[in-house]
């Protein structure tokens, strides 16, 4: 039985991971500080534009690009967290999902795109991390 303190304590830390990357991967991206929201070891699970990761290295591989990407395009995004539903499942587990709205701040291109991130999370040396996900991202 999980207590209401831990409860809450999950769903915040849930909602602290999602600020993080979020700032990670739009505002400041950092792939190293990225693939600090994941395992150390272990399988890493993930689906993003209908690719399926598996493993920590492709994980690697995959963040360094979309970094890359967002750097090498110097392209601002203001992101808005529209919906977000955070289901404790165990005292050290959560699912998060959560729907946003990003929109570039390119003055001459501006675009608005929406999507969606779905993870189950859990506490992992002391921090929340991403075992399994699924990431809506817009094409580039």
């Amino acid at each position: 039985m999980i207590s209401v303190s831990q409860r809450l304590g999950m769903e915040d830390s849930a909602k602290a991971f999602i600020n993080r990357a979020t700032q990670l991967l739009f505002v400041h991206p950092d792939s190293a500080g990225i693939m600090d929201l994941y395992p150390k070891s272990g399988p890493i699970t993930q689906v993003n534009e209908g690719y399926l990761t598996t493993s920590r290295e492709e994980q690697e591989e995959l963040m360094g690009r979309a970094v890359h990407f967002e750097t090498d395009s110097d392209r601002k995004t203001d992101l808005k967290i529209e919906t977000m539903k955070v289901d404790v499942l165990a005292a050290d587990a959560v699912a998060v999902t959560i729907t946003y709205t990003g929109t570039t701040l390119d003055p001459q291109a501006p675009l608005t795109y929406h999507g969606a991130y779905s993870a189950v999370l859990a506490l992992r040396d002391g921090k929340m991390r991403a075992l399994q996900q699924h990431l809506s991202f817009p094409p580039h």
